[in-house]
C-alpha cells in the first residue's frame, strides 16, 4: 500500500517534472525569441536614426542651394534695374534731342515761309531749302525709328526686371518653408 502510494508519488512528480521541463523550454524560446525581437527593434531604431540625419541634412543642402539661388537672382535684379535706368536715361535724352530738333525745324519752315513772303525765291534756293528740309526729316524719323526701339528694349528689360521678381519671391516663400523644415529636422536628429 505505501510502496504504491510511493509509486503514485513518484509518477506525479515525474509528470510534474516533465510539465515543469516543457514551461522551462517554453520560457527558453520566448526568451530567444524576444531577445531576436529586441535586436531587431534596435536595428530598426538605429536606421530610423540614420533617415532622420539624412532628411535633415538633405533640407540643410537644398536650402542653402535656394540661398544661393536667391542671391543670384538678386544680383540679377539690380544689374537689370541699373540697365533699365540707363536705358531710360539714354531714352530721355534722345527724346529732349527730338524735341530740339523738331523746334529748329519747325522754327526753320516758319523762317523759310517769312522768307518766301518777303521775297520770291529762286528755283534752286526753294530746292535747296526743300532739301534740307527733307534732309531734317529724315534725321527726325530715323530719330524717333532709333527711340522707339530703346523704349522696346526698355519694356523688354521691365519684363525680365518683373519676371526676376517673381522667381525671387518663389525662392523666399520656399526658403521660409525650408528653414521650418530644416529647423524641424534638426530637433528631430538633435532628440535622436
Amino acid at each position: 500500500d505505501k510502496r504504491r502510494e510511493a509509486e503514485k508519488v513518484m509518477l506525479e512528480t515525474a509528470g510534474r517534472r516533465a510539465q515543469a521541463t516543457e514551461t522551462l523550454d517554453a520560457i527558453a524560446e520566448k526568451v530567444k525569441t524576444l531577445a531576436a525581437e529586441n535586436e531587431e527593434l534596435r536595428k530598426c531604431a538605429e536606421l530610423e536614426r540614420r533617415k532622420k540625419i539624412l532628411e535633415w541634412s538633405l533640407n540643410e543642402k537644398e536650402w542653402k542651394d535656394a540661398q544661393s539661388k536667391l542671391e543670384s537672382l538678386l544680383g540679377e535684379k539690380e544689374e537689370v534695374e541699373e540697365s533699365v535706368a540707363e536705358l531710360k536715361a539714354t531714352v530721355d535724352r534722345k527724346l529732349a534731342a527730338i524735341e530740339k530738333q523738331a523746334t529748329e525745324v519747325k522754327n526753320m519752315e516758319e523762317r523759310l515761309a517769312d522768307e518766301k513772303s518777303k521775297q520770291r525765291m529762286t528755283q534752286k534756293d526753294l530746292s535747296d531749302a526743300r532739301n534740307e528740309k527733307y534732309k531734317t526729316e529724315l534725321e527726325l524719323d530715323a530719330q524717333k525709328k532709333s527711340v522707339t526701339g530703346m523704349r522696346e528694349d526698355m519694356e523688354l528689360a521691365k519684363r525680365e526686371k518683373e519676371d526676376l521678381e517673381r522667381d525671387i519671391a518663389r525662392l523666399e516663400g520656399e526658403l521660409k518653408e525650408g528653414a521650418g523644415g530644416a529647423n524641424g529636422g534638426a530637433a528631430a536628429a538633435a532628440a535622436a
